[in-house]
């Protein structure tokens, strides 16, 4: 057995990241039964996030063209944001929070600047004034995160410089204390996620998966099915939440959250 794909890891990745959002969305707090039902989804929810963010700093490491990458992750960024509010809130716009797009966006942004820092003889060959450069952005894209109330926030733009840090340092060192320096970068990203928040403790079996990562993919999922499918299983999400909210006069009870 080679090992686990790119394209199943994505497949977990969009599955975990379904279930989550329908408990968020249409599982409430009404009884014990609920409450556990809302605590799996939650549980198998916490798997995505990190998963994409291995699988955003693979692709990034893979693509033949930066500038397409990012300008899908900026349009689907603003095709998700109505469809991201409908889910959370019921309503079409909330200023208050902004979908994970976003975030991936700007850990995308950062690694473009680095890798031309890191690649190239940038600055004249002055390379001090290239790091302080990406120091620079990096504290940038972070404060933006916070600044625009992005999904997962600072600590996602942070879990993304961070795996990226340690895919480039695996071209020099292959392994850090017996682990693979990807892995071990990931199973970091996992520990900053559970210092944000407890339960994404949850997340740990995503380890697993990474481990037995084989990077030549078996099979291929066409792009845009990949990137349409966050806009559009929220989408869904956020019509059927408002119309049961409609039928039932409002009265389904607060939205399930984990603590």
């Amino acid at each position: 057995m080679k090992g686990i794909d790119r394209y199943t890891i994505k497949w977990v990745a969009m599955i975990s990241m379904l279930i989550d959002h329908l408990g968020y969305a249409l599982i409430h707090q009404t009884n014990t039964f609920t409450t556990v039902i809302g605590t799996i989804c939650y549980a198998i929810g916490r798997l995505a996030f990190p998963l994409f963010v291995y699988l955003l700093v693979d692709g990034f490491i893979r693509t033949r063209s930066k500038e397409r990458f990012f300008l899908r992750l900026l349009i689907f960024a603003l095709i998700s944001e109505v469809p991201y509010d409908l889910a959370q809130t019921g309503r079409i716009l909330n200023i208050g929070s902004q979908n994970v797009m976003w975030t991936l966006m700007l850990g995308f942004a950062f690694m473009w600047f680095a890798d031309l820092v890191l690649d190239k003889d940038f600055f004249l060959n002055v390379k001090w004034i290239g790091i302080v450069m990406m120091i620079l952005l990096g504290v940038i894209v972070t404060f933006t995160a916070i600044t625009l109330h992005t999904d997962y926030g600072a600590y996602g733009v942070t879990a993304i410089i961070i795996q990226y840090l340690f895919v480039r340092l695996s071209k020099k060192l292959p392994d850090v204390w017996g682990i693979r320096t990807d892995l071990f970068g990931f199973m970091l990203v996992i520990i900053l996620l559970v210092y944000m928040k407890s339960g994404e403790i949850f997340a740990a079996p995503a380890v697993l998966l990474i481990w037995n990562y084989y990077r030549k993919a078996v099979k291929k999922m066409p792009k845009l099915i990949g990137y349409a499918f966050y806009p559009a299983h929220l989408l869904v999400i956020g019509l059927i939440s408002i119309a049961l909210n409609h039928v039932t006069g409002g009265l389904v009870g607060e939205p399930f959250a984990w603590m």
